[in-house]
């Protein structure tokens, strides 16, 4: 009975690392996007033929 209640925490430890492992990937690519929303206010500074405008602070932003 021992082994079970040892065994069934070895697993319930192992879940948790799991979901723990699956979430980061998440952050990070949501993060991306975000990132890659930004870039397109700089559009106009970096397209050929384009205006080109004073940069402005959210295209610096996302250009860091």
């Amino acid at each position: 009975m021992e082994f079970l209640k040892s065994f069934a925490t070895i697993l319930f430890v192992m879940l948790l690392a799991m979901i723990a492992l699956e979430t980061g990937p998440m952050v990070r690519a949501q993060q991306c996007l975000d990132n890659l929303s930004n870039m397109q206010v700089c559009a106009p500074l970096v397209l050929p033929g384009a205006v080109n405008p004073a940069p402005n602070s959210n295209c610096c932003i996302a250009l860091q």
